[in-house]
């Protein structure tokens, strides 16, 4: 099975981000022909949210108040 184009996705350094790394190292990614890249963000949700906003990662794992903050500020 080919594998697809880069998802790089990111989230804090912290235990609720741990399947993505047990994923990888169980090659359930390259198993269904994905292609992850995990990037630990230390500064948290704000930093996240510029990350996927420059178009840095394409997708990030954070706590949902400082989401729904950025939507409100940014719509």
């Amino acid at each position: 099975m080919p594998v697809c184009r880069l998802i790089r996705v990111m989230g804090v350094p912290e235990h609720f981000n741990f399947p993505f790394q047990l994923a990888e190292e169980r090659g359930i990614f390259e198993k269904h022909g994905v292609e992850v890249e995990f990037v630990f963000e230390p500064l948290g949700t704000g930093a996240m949210i510029t990350a996927v906003m420059d178009d840095t990662v394409d997708v990030i794992v954070a706590l949902t108040e400082g989401l729904v903050v950025s939507v409100v500020i940014h719509s």
